[in-house]
C-alpha cells in the first residue's frame, strides 16, 4: 500500500458497545425523522435529540450513493465515557457510503465544533470519514474549544478553508483547557492566497495532544499573512507526533512546525516526535523575507502554568529546508535528545535577497542542545554543515563557543555523520503529496542508526520506518527504512 493512501480509506468500524444504539442523519430521509433508521433519520445535524444518543452510540452520516453535501455546522453537544465514547462517522452502507461534505459556503465557520462554552464541552467523542471546506475568514473550519477532553479526529479530510483549519484552544493551562486531543489519518492543506492566518493545526492552552499518520500542507502565499504554518502551538503541555509529512510550501511565510510548548514541573510533559516527514521549501522573494525553519521550537516561560522547559525528543525524522531563509531546525527550548534524524538542506546557497541561506541548526537565546547523538546532515551546495544562530551556542562540551560548521560542530562534541541522504526524489519538483523521504542504496545513513527499538516501543510506537518495513538493531537514520 502506499504510504499516503490510508489517508483515504475509511476502515468499517462497528459499535464499540454491546449495549449501543445506531442513530441516523440523511438529509433526504423522508420518514418521521427520528433518527432510529435510514428512513427515519434525522434531516439534519441541528435535528439531532442529543438526549437520546449516549455512551457507545454510533451517528452515522449519509453520503448518499456518491456524495452528500451538508450546508451546515456540526455542534457536538453530548459526552461519551472512557470505556464507550461516542462515535459520529460516515456510512459504510450501500446507498450511504459516498463522501459526507460539510461545506461552509465561505459564509460559516466552526463546521464541526465541540463546545457550546466554557463548562459546555463535550468528551470522549470519535468524528471519523467527514470532509470539511469552504469555511469562512472569520474563524477555524474545526473548533476543539474550551475544556473539551479525549476528542478523536479520525480520516477528516480539510481543505480550501479561509482560515486555520483546525484550531485546539482551551481558556488556560490550569483550568478549561482541551485535554488529550488526538488528529489521525487526516488530510489538511491551506487555501493558495488569502490574506489570513491559515495554519492548517493550532493548538493553544492544551496539554497531551496527539498527531499520527495524517498530512499537512502549508500553501497560503499571500503577503498579507505572517502566519500559514503547517502546525503552529502556543501555550501547550505535551505532544506526541509520529508517521506524518509536515510541508510548507515555497514562499508560505510559515514553518512546517512551530512548537510552542512548555513544561507544568521539571521533567514532565514531554514532546516527542518520531517519524515524521517535516519540510520547508523556502521564501525565495527578494527584499526582507522572514526567518523560517522546517521545525521550531518556542518556550513561553511561565505561562498558564508551564514555567518549565519540555523534555522535548527527535527520533527517526527527516527534517528538509530547500531554499533561501529556512533553517532545518531552530532551537528556542534545549531539545533533550535527538537521535536516527535527517536533517538536510537543498538549494544552490544564494539568497535572492541577498542573505546567504541559513543554518542547519540555529540556537537563539543560548538554549543548550543537551544529546545529539548519531544523526546525519547534509548540505546540497557543501559539504560543510551550518551550525550557528545568535552568534553562539552551547558547546556539547566545555560552555559555550562558537561553532563553524562540521569541523566546530565535532570539535565541541558533537557526533554524527555529514554526508549524502541519496533520496530518491528532489524536495521542488513533485507534488507534496508524493514524498516519502525513500534514501537509495547509497545513502550515508543506511544502517548506521541506533538501536532504538526498546526505547520506541516504551514510548508505545512501533519499530518501523514510515513506510511501514521494520527495522533491526542497525536502522536507516530518517523516517524511511530501505
Amino acid at each position: 500500500m502506499r504510504l499516503f493512501e490510508s489517508f483515504f480509506l475509511l476502515i468499517i468500524l462497528f459499535p464499540l458497545s454491546t449495549n449501543a444504539t445506531d442513530h441516523y442523519v440523511d438529509k433526504d430521509a423522508i420518514g418521521r425523522n427520528n433518527g432510529t433508521s435510514w428512513t427515519n433519520a434525522w434531516e439534519s445535524f441541528s435535528a439531532i435529540n442529543w438526549r437520546s444518543v449516549n455512551p457507545g452510540d454510533v451517528i452515522f452520516i449519509s453520503g448518499g450513493t456518491d456524495s452528500t453535501v451538508y450546508f451546515e455546522n456540526l455542534n457536538v453537544r453530548d459526552n461519551g465515557t472512557a470505556a464507550d465514547p461516542i462515535l459520529i462517522r460516515n456510512s459504510y452502507e450501500e446507498g450511504h457510503n459516498g463522501r459526507v461534505i460539510i461545506d461552509g459556503e465561505f459564509s460559516r465557520t466552526g463546521l464541526i465544533t465541540s463546545s457550546a462554552g466554557a463548562g459546555k464541552s463535550s468528551s470522549y467523542i470519535q468524528i471519523k470519514g467527514i470532509e470539511v471546506r469552504n469555511s469562512s475568514s472569520r474563524g477555524p473550519a474545526i473548533q476543539i474549544h474550551y475544556d473539551s477532553n479525549v476528542i478523536t479526529l479520525d480520516s477528516l479530510i480539510v481543505y480550501n478553508n479561509l482560515q486555520r483549519a483546525i484550531r485546539i484552544a482551551g481558556s488556560s493551562l490550569t483550568s478549561n483547557y482541551a485535554d488529550s486531543i488526538t488528529i489521525k489519518n487526516c488530510y489538511i492543506s491551506t487555501p493558495l492566497d488569502e490574506p489570513y492566518q491559515t495554519d492548517g493545526i493550532y493548538a493553544q492552552d492544551c496539554a497531551n495532544t496527539t498527531i499520527e499518520n495524517s498530512f499537512i500542507w502549508a500553501r497560503n502565499l499571500s503577503l498579507v499573512n505572517n502566519h500559514s504554518d503547517g502546525l503552529q502551538a502556543h501555550r501547550t503541555r505535551g505532544w506526541k507526533i509520529s508517521n506524518s509529512v509536515f510541508v510548507c510550501d515555497s514562499n508560505a511565510q510559515g514553518m512546517a512546525i512551530i512548537l510552542g510548548a512548555g513544561s507544568k514541573t521539571a521533567n514532565s510533559d514531554s514532546v516527542i516526535l518520531y517519524n515524521n516527514i517535516i519540510i520547508n521549501r523556502g521564501i525565495w522573494w527578494t527584499g526582507n523575507p522572514p526567518d523560517v525553519a522546517s521545525f521550531n521550537t518556542r518556550w513561553y516561560s511561565d505561562v498558564n502554568g508551564a514555567n518549565y522547559m519540555p523534555p522535548t525528543f527527535l527520533y527517526h525524522n527527516t527534517i528538509i529546508s530547500y531554499g533561501p531563509d529556512a533553517e532545518g531546525v531552530r532551537i528556542f527550548y534545549t531539545i533533550t535528545e535527538a537521535k536516527n534524524n535527517i536533517i538536510a538542506q537543498y538549494g544552490s546557497g544564494k539568497n535572492p535577497g541577498g542573505d546567504g541561506y541559513k543554518y542547519t541548526i540555529g540556537a537563539s537565546y543560548d538554549q543548550p542542545i543537551k544529546h545529539f547523538g548519531i544523526n546525519l546532515f547534509y548540505r546540497e551546495w557543501s559539504r560543510n554543515i551550518g551550525i550557528s544562530g545568535k552568534n553562539w551556542i552551547p558547546a556539547l562540551v566545555g560552555g559555550k563557543r562558537s561553532i563553524d560548521g562540521w569541523s566546530g560542530w565535532k570539535a565541541a562534541g558533537g557526533s554524527g555523520i555529514n554526508g549524502n541522504p541519496d533520496f530518491q526524489h528532489n524536495w521542488y519538483g513533485m507534488s507534496p503529496t508524493l514524498y516519502t523521504g525513500e534514501i537509495g542504496p547509497n545513502s550515508a545513513g543506511l544502517n548506521k542508526g541506533e538501536d532504538l527499538q526498546s526505547l520506541i516501543e516504551g514510548l508505545g510506537f512501533e519499530w518501523k520506518g514510515i513506510n511501514g518495513v521494520s527495522r533491526d538493531s542497525t536502522p536507516d537514520i530518517g523516517a524511511y527504512q530501505y
